[in-house]
């Protein structure tokens, strides 16, 4: 009995490792360095699917084949297949299929089949690009949007990759990473592919007993007291190349859908802090304004921002800046500019320094300015702003807005130096315990 619940804990340790692996953002796959997209549930959905056979029936949602006959599993058997969906109408799908085509032109000797299925709508009215000279670029029309219900696809374009094996290997993933998703794909044999969820159990099984290492190693280390480790720091290509959050939209401007909005870097001042300005290096960075005046900005605000502090310290700077602000009538409110008793009013507030995170005056609003992209959001209260750890702001808003706590989410994932300090205090740990 004793020995079955081991082995029944192990397997389920080896599982949740894997699952919580491919959680953030399908890193299971084999240290791949493929970017995947979606988030929240459906990216969950996606991960699920990822490694196991692709669904054969699903070919049977696609018609109107043009430059070849319809898919069936027999044709692509050892092939390594990339799957678009696009929509010619919409200028990002145009270039999508541009790479896609690319693709299939460099790579058709080395086994690459190329499927590029169009939205229902607009088939007829569609260009369709001729295969190049010995390529298999394969067109079709996904007419009831079953093949896409199939896939899970989100919005056009989509790129989804099934190696030798048959197992679709990456679902929908960013259009930077195919050409290195391919390539690694087209260098394995179909026997390598097969074995790969094998070896993932293994590498799950590894990352699971490592972990239990470090928990063992903080156990004895305070992570409050760690000291601040060295790390190399990533450069601007690195956060470049990145998937952010995406900022909201303002519902009273006409925006073209495939403008990126401007970056906009904030500059955190070195003074001004109440009880001192935090470490910043390696953390992102979450403001919250608030005035004396406007209660909601700060009586619940605050104890929440606090906790959040303490829950990721670690990875998170949480900062509250005391900011000049309007009323609903755009009346700015009644300020004291007297610094002592501004001071005083922090120190109630804060509680006589309990408070876990710091407190910033900013009297001349410069930062609260910098972080609202559109006047709508004058009124979006308790107004946030994440950054980076390269200073640039990520999202801004309301914090009552669902994305808020997503956009937090994803920029402390995906955050590059946050990511190089952890690995630096997990090396520093398990150096400790030798």
């Amino acid at each position: 009995m004793g020995s079955s619940m081991t082995n029944v804990r192990s397997a389920v340790g080896i599982a949740l490792a894997g699952a919580l692996l491919l959680a953030a953002g399908g890193r299971a796959l084999g240290a791949d360095n493929v970017v995947r997209e979606g988030e929240g549930l459906r990216r969950m959905t996606l991960n699920t699917m990822e490694l196991k056979p692709f669904p054969g029936e699903a070919w049977a949602g696609l018609t109107d084949w043009t430059n070849g006959r319809a898919v069936s599993a027999g044709d692509i058997d050892g092939k390594v297949v990339l799957i678009l969906t696009w929509a010619d109408w919409y200028p990002a799908s145009k270039r999508a299929v541009a790479v896609a085509s690319r693709l299939a032109d460099t790579h058709a000797k080395e086994g690459l089949v190329v499927v590029a299925a169009h939205d229902p709508q607009g088939w007829a009215e569609a260009q369709k690009p001729a295969a190049g000279k010995d390529s298999a670029f394969l067109l079709a029309h996904d007419a009831k949007g079953e093949f896409r219900k199939a896939l899970q696809v989100d919005q056009d374009p989509d790129f989804y990759v099934i190696d030798r094996a048959g197992q679709l290997r990456f679902a929908d993933i960013a259009t930077e990473s195919v050409e290195g998703a391919i390539r690694q794909l087209l260098g394995e044999t179909a026997d390598t592919a097969s074995g790969l969820s094998g070896k993932l159990a293994a590498d799950a099984k590894a990352a699971d007993e490592q972990r239990r290492r470090t928990d063992s190693i903080r156990q004895s280390v305070s992570l409050t007291d760690l000291p601040e480790v060295p790390f190399p720091e990533p450069g601007p290509e690195v956060y470049a190349a990145l998937k952010w959050p995406a900022p909201p939209k303002d519902p009273n401007a006409q925006q073209d859908p495939n403008q990126v909005p401007p970056l906009v870097k904030l500059s955190i001042p070195e003074a001004g802090f109440k009880p001192s300005r935090p470490e910043l290096k390696g953390r992102a960075v979450l403001l919250y304004f608030w005035h004396p005046s406007l209660h909601e900005t700060f009586l619940k605000v605050m104890p929440r921002m606090d906790l959040l502090q303490r829950q990721k310290g670690r990875d998170l700077a949480v900062i509250g800046v005391l900011t000049p602000m309007t009323d609903s009538s755009g009346q700015v409110l009644p300020g004291d500019n007297d610094p002592a008793k501004i001071q005083q009013r922090i120190d109630d507030l804060s509680g006589g320094g309990r408070l876990g995170h710091s407190l910033l005056l900013d009297l001349q609003g410069t930062l609260l300015a910098a972080s609202r992209r559109n006047d709508t959001q004058a009124q979006a209260l308790p107004f946030v702003a994440i950054m980076s750890s390269d200073g640039v702001m990520r999202w801004s808003g309301s914090m009552r807005e669902p994305a808020f706590q997503a956009a937090l989410d994803k920029v402390l994932t995906i955050d590059p130096a946050v990511n190089a300090r952890r690995q630096a205090e997990e090396q520093y740990l398990r150096e400790k315990s030798k």
